[in-house]
């Protein structure tokens, strides 16, 4: 049997509780309050810092939702700043953890459709290259 997600609303914090459930230890309440931060709190810089620091966390889990809360960001405050985010997400699709790498690619499909940005084009493109030649290198 597997476990299926419990939707949970977000709730509404200020820096200082989302600093507070940061600093808990507690998985489940930094992961909350990550989400919290890029959804509640006005301060889309402050929101994408979270992700950011985040990001690096030995923890898949907030590894997870570091990369999904800056697609938050962007569609909650409309703005993001892309030399900080652009690095994240492409990294995030390197990860080892299969999770990130699902949120990574979900993060930014969204931020290329609200930004009409093309982070990973290239990539996806260089990918579709190396494919067709592996495909023609074992059909010979």
């Amino acid at each position: 049997m597997t476990d299926k997600p419990i939707y949970k609303p977000t709730i509404a914090r200020t820096k200082g509780e989302i600093r507070d459930l940061l600093e808990s230890g507690d998985i489940s309440d930094q992961a909350d309050a990550i989400w919290s931060a890029t959804c509640t709190v006005n301060d889309y810089k402050w929101a994408q810092d979270i992700c950011h620091e985040y990001s690096e966390s030995d923890n898949p889990i907030l590894r997870r939702g570091a990369i999904l809360g800056l697609s938050n960001v962007a569609r909650t405050f409309g703005k993001l700043d892309k030399t900080l985010a652009k690095p994240l997400l492409l990294r995030a699709l390197d990860d080892t953890d299969e999770g990130v790498v699902d949120a990574a690619r979900c993060a930014i499909e969204d931020v290329n459709h609200f930004f009409r940005w093309s982070i990973g084009k290239r990539r996806q493109a260089n990918k579709a290259i190396q494919r067709t030649a592996l495909r023609a290198a074992t059909d010979l």
